[in-house]
Order: C-alpha cells, then structure tokens, then sequence
C-alpha cells in the first residue's frame, strides 16, 4: 500500500488545510513528523517559526508533530534523525528554497527512509518548495533555477507553487519549470492556500481555496475537480 501524497501551493499548517491533513492522517498513527529542510538557508528565527506553526495546527487538531532538524546534507544522514520517522502517519515537507530541499535529501538515509515509508502506506506533505522537490522538478530560486532536478518521489509531476501570486512572474516562472521537466512531464501551477490530493499517483483532488493550472494547455481545475496526470 502506497500512502497518499499532498502537494501544496502554500497553506501548510493553516487552518484552510485542516481537513486535507485530517484526510492525510486517516486510518494513520496521529503523528506528524516536519522537516523544515527547505528553510534550512533561512535565521534561527524562521526556522522557529515554522516548527511553533506546526505545533499550533498539528496540537489543535490533537495531532503529535514533532520537528526534525534535517537542515543539510549531513543532518540528513544523522542516524538519530533517521530513527525518529518512525511511527509517523504523516511526513511533512515545508517551505523555502526548493533547490536547496532536493540537493540536502537527495541520496540521504532520511530521503531512502522517506520512500520506504511511503512504499509503507504513511502519507507525505510537501508545500511550496517541499511540493517542488518532491516532484521533477526543484529549481534553486536564490541562483535562477540551477540544478532543477527534483527527488522523484512524484514523477511525471511537476508543481509551480504559488500560482495566482506570480502575477509578472508566472509565465517566466512557468517557462522555467517546463524547460527543466521532460516532455511527458505535467506542469501544474497550484495556487496559494490551495493542493492537489493523490492516493494512486494518477488522480489528484484539487483542495482549499484556489485553483489547479495545467500550464501544457491552459485547463483551470477548482476545489473538489478531480483530473488525471
């Protein structure tokens, strides 16, 4: 059994998510684990700020979460870190630099824990940069897209966060994440407070506010649409 995977535009931990993490988390142990990973270039304060947005959410739906410090490549590779995935019903990426995210995990004991887990049945988040890097493709916003390849958790996938907030970017943006994909790859913009839901890696549920862009031909999927990839 595969577990079910959640790819977000932005929202993560916010109330508008409530009821995509409570299906996330359904028939699953009620524990979250966070990796902050993609903010790992950010201040001590931001990384503080995520962990304390994760305990809110995750403590008010009487749900355990607990932080990882998977910052890099060598916090990735920690045994400690490692151990602490299991018993996880839900692994939880969040935002950042999703170049960053995908060059720390990729060949790292965490990431191999992570896909077995998966394999496993525990769901998995990821939101913003951790929706990018779980997928084809995860350019490095602080150098102009560098090293776009993503972690292929999610293939034939790949998401532009942030959708509707990318007014004057958006088709260079879009542009950028289509160039890096290869051509049977889905580019989807997903829109902010907004995710796409899957539990075979096919059909997705669009969830939250927003909409669902597939850039190759215009089409705008809304909340509740279900569409194939």
């Amino acid at each position: 059994m595969t577990g079910p995977v959640a790819l977000l535009g932005s929202g993560e931990f916010l109330p508008v998510m409530e009821r995509l993490d409570r299906r996330l988390l359904e028939g699953r142990p009620q524990r979250v684990v966070h990796l902050p990973t993609a903010a790992g270039q950010e201040s001590g304060r931001r990384l503080r700020y995520w962990r304390d947005l994760a305990r809110t959410h995750f403590e008010r739906m009487g749900v355990e979460v607990e932080t990882l410090g998977v910052l890099d490549a060598n916090s990735a590779n920690d045994p400690a870190n490692v151990s602490r995935l299991s018993g996880a019903g839900l692994i939880y990426l969040s935002g950042g630099n999703p170049g960053y995210l995908a060059v720390a995990l990729r060949g790292s004991a965490v990431l191999e824990r992570i896909s077995r887990l998966m394999d496993e049945g525990v769901a998995v988040a990821g939101c913003s940069a951790g929706a990018a890097a779980l997928t084809e493709v995860a350019p490095d916003v602080r150098s102009g897209g560098s090293d776009a390849a993503g972690l292929r958790l999610i293939p034939g996938v790949a998401i532009v966060p942030h959708y509707d907030a990318l007014t004057r970017r958006r088709r260079a943006l879009g542009e950028m994440f289509t160039r890096s994909a290869s051509p049977d790859t889905t580019v989807i913009g997903v829109d902010e407070n907004t995710a796409i839901f899957t539990d075979d890696r096919t059909t997705f549920e669009v969830y939250g506010v927003g909409r669902a862009v597939r850039l190759s031909d215009g089409t705008v999927f809304g909340p509740g649409d279900r569409f194939e990839v």
